[in-house]
């Protein structure tokens, strides 16, 4: 009779040992397949770029130009940050949408970069650079999807063609909103070779102002670099991305 007791003492022991190992595996299994399924690619971290494609930008002291030097930098860029969701506006007397942020994730590395090849600087009329207008439709963008999180990286000449309370007001409206803006300066200011409208080539000075980037970024937390050349530029982008990702 004893020997009886035990054995059932000694199954139940089992039993209850088993269902414990059970219960565990099910509680910590979630966290498991939860660290497996979201590594860090999976945080996305939401982005707009605003592409300056004003006439200056056909400026030749980047190679080969200015615009091209940009568009092949904003491609590296996307390819360099999978976990950023990346949203693309272009920006000449006007600003438009080139690819929102909410149909970005169904653009493939290809797709992007085909959107962006297409860019030239007559995308857009006219020949100025709306910069108010850009900043106020990187928050449209930002709104669309409800991020609260907003930087924008503007790569540009830095004229600016609008009346002066446009900017003032989107500034105001960018640090309400707080949107953080990294501006990047392309261009010299040496004498600039480009080629006019017949594609003759033409000598044209004063194509680059850094002034409006410069108040930009310091008014809205951001940052202001200064891009000599191409290899800088990508250099540039690299280190804004890495603070984004932190």
């Amino acid at each position: 009779m004893q020997s009886h007791h035990y054995f059932l003492f000694s199954f139940c022991k089992k039993i209850a040992t088993v269902f414990t190992l059970l219960l565990a595996f099910m509680v910590f299994l979630p966290d498991a397949v939860l660290a497996q399924e979201f590594d860090e690619t999976d945080i996305r971290t939401d982005i707009v770029v605003a592409l300056d494609v004003s006439a200056f930008m056909k400026g030749q002291d980047f190679e080969p130009t200015r615009l091209e030097a940009a568009k092949n930098a904003l491609m590296t860029f996307n390819e360099t940050y999978p976990q950023f969701r990346i949203g693309v506006i272009i920006v000449g007397e006007e600003a438009k949408t080139l690819i929102p942020l909410t149909a970005s994730d169904t653009f493939s590395i290809q797709s992007f970069n085909e959107k962006v090849k297409s860019v030239t600087v007559n995308t857009l009329q006219g020949t100025g650079t709306a910069l108010g207008e850009a900043l106020d439709l990187a928050i449209k963008e930002y709104d669309a999807i409800g991020a609260t999180n907003e930087n924008l990286i503007l790569l540009s000449d830095g004229g600016d063609n609008e009346e002066p309370d446009i900017l003032t007001n989107a500034v105001r409206l960018a640090r309400q909103k707080e949107l953080k803006v990294f501006c990047v300066g392309i261009g010299t200011n040496q004498t600039v070779q480009m080629l006019d409208a017949n594609n003759n080539e033409i000598s044209v000075e004063n194509t680059y102002q850094d002034k409006f980037l410069i108040k930009i970024s310091e008014l809205t937390g951001g940052s202001f670099f200064q891009a000599n050349s191409t290899e800088e530029l990508n250099q540039i982008l690299v280190q804004i991305g890495e603070s984004i990702k932190k």
